[in-house]
């Protein structure tokens, strides 16, 4: 167990060095008052852990003290432990593998894309409505990386132009055009717009399989070419205009082609 395991999970840890007095201790859950408001042991030990994790008091990547000491710290049975850790693995806040202690995982959105994936999966949403959902936001993305884009970020945005150019295959093409939209979110200074892409990236890229091909390669260099020019010359509003052209140019071609909007070729009607 990780001395900063220690001076987190233990009540009578010794040692601790200062500024760590400020940090709760897990309580043993007979003595919490969460129990008497209903919760179970399983959801205490569940929230008292998801709690320490997301204030940063269990950093990313360090290892949890093991199911016994764990127990032993909160005065419940390893099954209660177990069955926590379970549920902090399905919320995606630590990894397990067998005969190893649970382990904070890293920041990372990939259970939530999966989750989002499989709830859009049983909607009705269509490419239309995504266009209708990214025109605001990347219009607005695009905007704030003409003032806070980097010449590192310029950088970065050019290459997935040069990679789009050389592209000979209908992947490579919906990579690049991905990635361009990502490094955009980044160069906009506002990471939530950079966690809203990756959570929806696996439905940008269903929809990328349908319109791409429709819209074609040149258009889609025009459309990236005109949003670059726009915020290397620090201009917003120019970007703001050249991303809805080119969402509304994505728009056209899947209309003219009258092919399904569907975006996971349910039947409809």
């Amino acid at each position: 167990m990780s001395r900063s395991s220690q001076m987190v999970l233990h009540p009578h840890a010794r040692g601790r060095t200062r500024g760590t007095e400020s940090q709760p201790p897990c309580e043993p859950v007979g003595q919490s008052e969460s129990t008497k408001t209903g919760q179970t042991r399983v959801e205490h030990v569940t929230s008292d852990l998801r709690d320490k994790i997301l204030k940063g008091h269990l950093a990313s990547n360090e290892w949890l003290p093991s199911e016994g000491a764990l127990a032993e710290t909160m005065g419940v049975s390893r099954t209660v432990i177990r069955e926590a850790m379970h549920n902090l693995r399905a919320q995606g806040l630590v990894e397990m593998s067998q005969g190893r202690r649970a382990r904070v995982r890293a920041n990372d959105t990939s259970v939530l894309v999966k989750s989002l994936d499989a709830m859009l999966q049983r909607s009705e949403a269509t490419i239309y409505h995504l266009l209708q959902l990214r025109r605001p936001l990347e219009g607005e993305i695009a905007a704030l990386a003409a003032e806070h884009a980097t010449q590192a970020d310029l950088e970065k945005l050019g290459g997935t132009l040069d990679e789009l150019r050389v592209a000979t295959d209908l992947e490579a093409c919906i990579k690049a055009d991905v990635a361009f939209h990502r490094y955009l979110a980044e160069a906009s200074g506002n990471p939530l717009f950079v966690l809203f892409l990756g959570t929806v990236s696996a439905l940008l890229v269903r929809a990328q399989q349908k319109t791409f091909p429709l819209a074609g390669l040149l258009l889609t260099i025009e459309g990236h070419c005109r949003v670059l020019e726009a915020i290397a010359a620090g201009h917003p509003q120019a970007a703001r205009q050249a991303m809805l052209q080119h969402l509304d140019e994505a728009e056209e071609a899947l209309r003219r082609s009258h092919k399904s909007p569907n975006l996971w070729g349910r039947r409809t009607g």
